[in-house]
């Protein structure tokens, strides 16, 4: 899983639209949309406002990513 998939999933599950997520974060849709769909991979503080927005924790995310791709 990736960070991409991992954010796509995270706000499917705050029942959000790209648009709802992206104004949450304080971003621009285009600018949200190429996170979700990998184009780009956020710096910290841009994870750091994602994950407040879309309600998770950072650890979680990374255990998660981590845990998926040392299965693969």
């Amino acid at each position: 899983m990736t960070f991409a998939e991992y954010l796509r999933d995270k706000r499917k599950a705050n029942g959000l639209t790209q648009k709802q997520a992206a104004q949450a974060s304080g971003m621009s849709e285009t600018q949200y949309q190429a996170y979700e769909q990998g184009r780009i991979v956020p710096k910290f503080e841009t994870a750091y406002r994602l994950a407040h927005a879309l309600r998770f924790s950072l650890d979680e995310c990374a255990a998660t990513i981590f845990v998926v791709v040392s299965q693969e």
